[in-house]
């Protein structure tokens, strides 16, 4: 297993986030620093069935990471390109301007943030905390995620990455509404949006309340990976689409393994693993000891599960059978980019 030099950072810059108003032509920047997610702030979604569940409750969370942490970093970025808008957060590339001195001999992958959008702090927790729960399986099934990070929005400034993009305080719904058009599984008669999903932990009351404060706003910072891993309009012979189909299982199989239903598996959450160079030295999985040519994304609706794994494996293979047809799809073009 690979022991490769990680960023620890503590606080990053981003440039161009606020303006006066919209028409105003000078942007200032914000500056967010390094959240520490609680181990226990997510609790676990427990069914009652007692053939379905293991008698000691989900697996417990691994210790340790797959790459041993730099000394604490500043940098300094810009969002770039939209890469993707959904209900909970915004997805930018970014550049990156600079960085302190402590990171000379540690390596800046290509970076992306997801910024939450409007209302949606507690749905990036989530996330947040997920990734953390992930943590040996980043760089190898999920992508490296540096840190989990807050700014305090200023009074009667706009958040310009939300009003470019059509958003703004008033147009995100509340993060305790349970029905939204990406989760058909909702319930809109209940009043708690996470019960579905799991619980946050209310001992952690402090850093809810700041959560859903309208002056605050969240980001991941993730290492960016490549594009859909099953594009549309692309050819595959058979033996490429079954490879293709034995990544995805193999990388839904690692979640499993820890407890984790991903309960949203869908085409745009599974994207292709970064090219290295310029991306770090992928990681195998701990599991296969084998390369994995997908990444897993977007936790937000994720739960720990005290579910038996064979049960978890059904639902998960279930819902890998509904993706589209592999062998009329495929990735013929990216296949191209790695050795098989």
């Amino acid at each position: 297993m690979s022991s490769q030099t990680s960023l620890s950072i503590s606080g990053l810059t981003l440039k161009g986030a606020v303006k006066e108003t919209r028409s105003s032509v000078d942007s200032a920047p914000l500056f967010f620093t390094n959240l520490t997610v609680p181990t226990d702030l997510v609790e676990p979604y427990c069914y009652e069935k007692p053939y379905q569940i293991r008698p000691d409750g989900p697996p417990p969370r691994l210790s340790g990471t797959r790459r041993a942490p730099s000394a604490p970093v500043e940098i300094e970025i810009s969002a770039d390109r939209l890469l993707g808008l959904g209900v909970d957060g915004l997805v930018f590339s970014v550049v990156i301007h600079s960085h302190s001195e402590d990171a000379s001999e540690t390596p800046l992958p290509p970076l992306v943030i997801k910024l939450a959008a409007p209302n949606r702090n507690r749905w990036l927790a989530r996330e947040a905390w997920f990734y953390d729960e992930l943590a040996t399986l980043q760089g190898s099934v999920v992508p490296q995620c540096y840190g989990w990070f807050a700014a305090v929005i200023p009074d009667g400034k706009c958040v310009v990455p939300w009003w470019k993009n059509g958003l703004g305080p008033e147009d995100g719904k509340s993060d305790d509404d349970v029905y939204d058009r990406d989760n058909p599984l909702a319930d809109p008669d209940h009043k708690g949006a996470f019960r579905f999903y799991g619980a946050f932990n209310t001992a952690h009351k402090e850093l809810l309340n700041r959560l859903r404060d309208a002056h605050c706003i969240t980001l991941l910072l993730l290492e960016r990976v490549g594009e859909h891993f099953i594009p549309k309009n692309a050819y595959a012979t058979p033996q490429m689409a079954k490879q293709i189909k034995e990544d995805i299982t193999d990388a839904y199989d690692a979640l499993v393994r820890l407890g984790i239903d991903h309960n949203d598996i869908r085409s745009p959450n599974i994207l292709c693993a970064p090219l290295s160079p310029p991306a770090l030295p992928i990681l195998e999985s701990p599991y296969l000891q084998r390369k994995l040519r997908c990444r897993i994304v977007d936790f937000a609706r994720s739960r720990k599960i005290n579910m038996t794994l064979e049960e978890i494996r059904k639902g998960t293979g279930y819902a890998i059978d509904e993706l589209p047809d592999l062998s009329a799809s495929g990735v013929f073009v990216f296949l191209l980019q790695y050795d098989w």
